[in-house]
């Protein structure tokens, strides 16, 4: 076992998890260097150098697709998880399913929050036994989740149907 404390607490995530924080560091160090060349450009042209070039995405080794359907992930995040309801579903998991699916490249903190926001609202469920990821609320009977109460009578949505009244004398 590494002596370095850090090193150890880290060493008591998943794999998965590892490969999440190694994700958002590599995104948080692509923001800086970003920053870091609009600040030198900006020092540049206050001492007169005008004829620095505007900066550029530094270090990036994805690049960015342009979509329409990156205004709403919230809808896809859902549709994917829906696809495999008995799955438990990582934040990594649901951002390749995203870029490959449907041509969207999102965050994978922005995506935790998402399903957060999911599991808030009672679509999404944590699994049992203190395990991470999100996964189907309907499918831990917890919920009955967005398709029970639902129907497509709305474009682009749900309309909240009302439960039917009892016939008289029978319930």
């Amino acid at each position: 076992m590494p002596q370095d404390l850090f090193l150890q607490l880290l060493m008591k995530h998943s794999t998965t998890r590892l490969r999440e924080l190694r994700a958002d560091a590599d995104e948080k160090i692509r923001q800086g260097q970003l920053e870091k060349g609009y600040i030198d450009r900006a020092l540049a042209l206050k001492e007169g150098h005008s004829d620095l070039k505007s900066p550029s995405r530094v270090g990036s080794s994805r690049t960015r697709k342009a979509s329409s359907k990156v205004s709403n992930t919230r809808e896809y995040i859902s549709t994917i998880v829906e696809s495999d309801p008995e799955r438990v579903w990582m934040p990594s998991e649901v951002r390749d399913e995203l870029a490959r699916r449907f041509n969207v490249e999102a965050h994978t903190g922005t995506i935790r929050a998402t399903m957060k926001r999911l599991l808030d609202d009672g679509q999404f469920a944590r699994p049992g036994d203190g395990a991470h990821g999100f996964k189907l609320a309907s499918t831990n009977g917890s919920h009955p989740g967005p398709h029970a109460e639902a129907t497509n009578s709305v474009p682009g949505g749900y309309e909240r149907q009302e439960a039917p009244a009892p016939k008289d004398g029978l319930e």
